[in-house]
C-alpha cells in the first residue's frame, strides 16, 4: 500500500543496501545483489533529479514491485512529480503496484508540489511539521482534520490518518539512545 511518510520513520530498519549511481551499474550490481545474505531489501538509485531519470526509476522498481523484493522508498517526491497526475511510470507502480505486496513510502516535504495519484491512493498519511500555510492546509484536507492541528506541530510530532481503518493516531518521534 501507499504510504505518505515522513524520511526518519520510513527508512528505519530497511535492512540491506546496495547503492546503484547509474543505470548502467544496475547490471554490473547483479553479482553483488546475489553475494547479500537473501534478497536485498534497499536498493539506492541515485542520478541527477530529471523526468527521464525518473521515469528509468521507476521503469526499473516496477520489476523490483512485481517481484515482491522489499520496501519501495522515494524520497522528495515534489522534486520528480507535479500538481495532478503522476508520471507515466509512477503512477503505474502507485495504481497496479498494491497487489504485488510489497509497500510503497512516498516522501515529500512538499506534499502540495506532489501528484494527486499518490495522494488519492495512499493508504495511511503520516505527517510531521509543515513549514507552509499552503502545506498545512492540504494536509489537513487529505487528513480530513482542522489545519490548525497540522500547524500546531512541533518537532518530531505527528499525525496520521490510516484511511482503511479511518483511525486517526498522533505522536512523536523518540531518539533511541546510542550504545557506548
Amino acid at each position: 500500500m501507499p504510504h505518505c511518510i515522513s524520511r526518519r520513520t520510513a527508512l528505519k530498519g530497511l535492512g540491506t543496501a546496495i547503492a546503484l549511481p547509474s543505470l548502467e551499474s544496475l547490471a554490473s550490481a547483479a553479482p553483488t545483489a546475489g553475494a547479500v545474505a537473501g534478497p536485498p531489501r534497499r536498493l539506492a538509485f541515485v542520478v541527477p533529479c530529471t523526468p527521464e531519470n525518473f521515469a528509468a526509476f521507476c521503469r526499473l522498481a516496477w520489476v523490483f514491485v512485481r517481484a515482491d523484493l522489499g520496501t519501495l522508498v522515494v524520497e522528495e517526491l515534489a522534486d520528480v512529480t507535479s500538481p495532478g497526475k503522476a508520471p507515466t511510470y509512477w503512477g503505474e507502480i502507485i495504481r497496479k503496484g498494491l497487489r504485488f505486496g510489497p509497500d510503497v513510502y512516498a516522501l515529500t516535504q512538499r506534499p502540495s508540489e506532489s501528484d494527486k495519484t499518490v495522494m488519492g491512493n495512499a493508504s495511511v498519511l503520516h505527517v510531521h511539521q509543515m513549514a507552509r500555510e499552503e502545506d498545512c492546509r492540504y494536509m489537513a484536507r487529505e487528513l480530513r482534520v482542522a489545519p490548525e492541528l497540522i500547524d500546531g506541530l512541533i518537532p518530531f510530532h505527528w499525525i496520521e490518518r490510516d484511511r482503511r481503518t479511518r483511525e486517526l493516531t498522533h505522536g512523536a518521534v523518540t531518539r533511541k539512545k546510542a550504545r557506548r
